[in-house]
């Protein structure tokens, strides 16, 4: 039984294939609290959930996913038995199912990706997040209604440094997230997620200091009676 929320990372891609229209699909009928995707820009602008900048690790083609268009993207994936999905397809299944955690890797696709939150009508909750702290925090400026994640990957030393008000969660790398790092960005009213988690123990570990979720590439160890 969880005891705190869960996100499947890439949506389920221990059972499907990541950051797939599949993968995303798997994910909802596990009913997980959130679903995180990266987002990256086509050759043609087009905004679409992938992580890697080439596509040789998924597609097994060494090109760049910024000199691919979206149909070469699609005809590609659809080779290798999936859907490769662009935001707005990720944007229309999730709706209001479920939390959407949107890890955006590049500057180029900012733009865009602000149009399409500026269109949406019926949104449930939409986080955007990066590495780059600057991003989420300048989406959130221009769409005051996403809340804004910053992905932390080495120990910083402190958290009210790292911080601003505009700030509303944190993502965590599970080697840096002791009790004093988790506890200080709990009293600064942060919500606290934890990655990558795909174990029952350590799961139960960092829920039990206080955490509000994982993020994992199982969720079905941590999901309706997982």
């Amino acid at each position: 039984m969880r005891k705190g929320k869960v996100i499947g990372h890439r949506g389920a891609p221990s059972l499907k294939v990541e950051n797939s229209l599949e993968s995303i699909e798997e994910a909802l009928k596990l009913n997980v609290d959130g679903i995180e995707v990266d987002v990256r820009s086509t050759k043609d602008g087009v905004p679409v959930a992938f992580h890697d900048a080439n596509l040789s690790r998924i597609l097994k083609v060494d090109k760049l996913l910024v000199e691919t268009n979206l149909a070469e993207l699609k005809a590609l994936s659809k080779e290798r038995g999936f859907t490769l999905p662009t935001l707005h397809d990720v944007l229309r299944l999730v709706g209001n199912k479920s939390m959407a955690v949107l890890d955006v890797k590049e500057w180029r696709v900012v733009d865009t990706l602000v149009k399409i939150l500026h269109s949406l009508d019926d949104i449930g909750s939409i986080v955007v997040s990066s590495f780059d702290h600057r991003i989420p925090l300048y989406v959130k400026n221009e769409v005051s209604w996403v809340k804004a994640g910053l992905i932390v990957s080495l120990r910083p030393l402190s958290i009210s440094r790292l911080v601003n008000d505009e700030v509303d969660c944190l993502f965590l790398r599970r080697d840096y997230a002791d009790s004093e790092l988790i506890s200080e960005a709990l009293d600064l009213g942060l919500q606290v997620y934890v990655w990558v988690i795909n174990d029952k123990a350590e799961a139960e570990r960092f829920w039990s200091l206080g955490v509000h979720g994982i993020v994992t590439d199982k969720p079905q160890l941590f999901v309706n009676g997982g």
